[in-house]
This record gives structure tokens, C-alpha cells and sequence, in this order.
């Protein structure tokens, strides 16, 4: 969905968008979640952080990007001022 739609509308690659790294690190992490969902299968530990962390990332690149934090903001914000 980020190569097909989003990197596409903005016409950037996704490496451009998110960073070389932590495009490489998600792809990797969906990799991953397929492998275990369709496998049943584990791998170790330490991986799994790697993995959640690069997410992460990727989620608050996300979100940076489609400007939500701020949006989100403004939403509290205009909330909280109607408020009396």
C-alpha cells in the first residue's frame, strides 16, 4: 500500500519518504509476519525487538508524513477550547 498509493500520490519512493533503513527494516518485519503467520513459525528474541522497532519507526514516519500528529493536535485542541 505505501509503494502502490501513498510514495506513488507523492511521487517520491518510499525509501525517499521513510529512509533507506527503515524501509529496508519493515519490509523485512512484513517478511517476517508472513513467514510466522503462514509457517507457525518463530524466530529468536532479539530479532522480534529489531523488527517492532523498525515498525515503529516506520509508523511515526507514517504519521509524520500524512501530517497526522498535527492534525490530531489541532483536533485536541480545537476540542478542548470549545469546552467552557
Amino acid at each position: 500500500m505505501l509503494r502502490d498509493h501513498v510514495s506513488k500520490k507523492l511521487n517520491r519512493t518510499p525509501e525517499d519518504l521513510f529512509g533507506r533503513d527503515a524501509w529496508e527494516v519493515f519490509v523485512l518485519a512484513i517478511d517476517y509476519r508472513n513467514f510466522v503467520v503462514h509457517e507457525a513459525a518463530t524466530i529468536r528474541g532479539d530479532h522480534c525487538a529489531q523488527l517492532l522497532s523498525g515498525c515503529r519507526q516506520m509508523l511515526a514516519k507514517l504519521a509524520n508524513v500524512a501530517d497526522i500528529v498535527n492534525a490530531h493536535q489541532k483536533l485536541i485542541l480545537s476540542a478542548s477550547s470549545s469546552v467552557v
